[in-house]
């Protein structure tokens, strides 16, 4: 199977289970953790591998669009390892309406960020350069629908709603062992949007919508 991990949905629990149930031998079968990024060497083993077996099963986990987007604003504005990742990018105690709009406006020059960010290595030094830190800022706020997209067609993926995560996580273990489900970052907004703030979300998410309503189908 091949797992496609979304940023601010449940990937870093779905990832650190799937490693510990590996090591520890409780997984049905192999599992290959996709990140989107076209430098990442798991891309370009996908596409070799899943284009030449497209019989296996790939799944993602989909989170709600507005808790996503309020997940990545408590990240990026008020948690101190967010915020030194994207330093001078946002001002202080930025709004979230101010965080969306900085966000599409790095997101018009993304392919031009993208192109210098390329050249750099994995040098500390590099990495504090501000073309870097918009690029992160960009990617990490990068909608599911073209996380998914940038490896295959959405449709095409087994799309599980994040409050199921403990379930799906339960079909990849083989039958009749136990197992914990770890739940790093489970905390929902206590923010409640307001209409514009809204509909600032549903313009740069509008297709994850999509994915989020067919992923409440999603049995296990």
């Amino acid at each position: 199977m091949i797992w496609i991990r979304i940023t601010k949905s449940g990937g870093e629990s779905m990832n650190g289970f799937l490693n510990a149930a590996a090591k520890e031998q409780l997984l049905k079968g192999n599992i290959l953790i996709c990140t989107p990024c076209i430098h990442n060497p798991q891309y370009l083993f996908f596409k070799k591998h899943y284009y030449d077996q497209n019989d296996k099963n790939v799944a993602s986990i989909i989170r709600d669009p507005y808790e996503k987007a309020l997940s990545s604003w408590k990240w990026l504005t008020k948690n101190p390892k967010g915020m030194e990742r994207c330093e001078g990018i946002f001002k202080k105690r930025t709004s979230f309406t101010n965080f969306i709009k900085k966000a599409q406006e790095l997101r018009s020059n993304f392919d031009q960020v993208k192109n210098i960010c390329v050249t750099l290595s994995n040098d500390a030094h590099e990495k504090d350069t501000q073309e870097y830190k918009e690029y992160w800022v960009v990617s990490h706020m990068e909608s599911s629908f073209d996380s998914l997209n940038f490896f295959l067609d959405p449709r095409k993926v087994e799309l599980v709603p994040l409050e199921k995560s403990a379930e799906f996580a339960s079909t990849c273990v083989r039958d009749g062992l136990d197992f914990n489900y770890p739940n790093f970052n489970p905390s929902p907004s206590s923010k409640r949007l307001n209409k514009k703030e809204r509909a600032l979300v549903e313009k740069i998410y509008e297709k994850d919508f999509e994915l989020w309503e067919a992923a409440q189908k999603w049995k296990r």
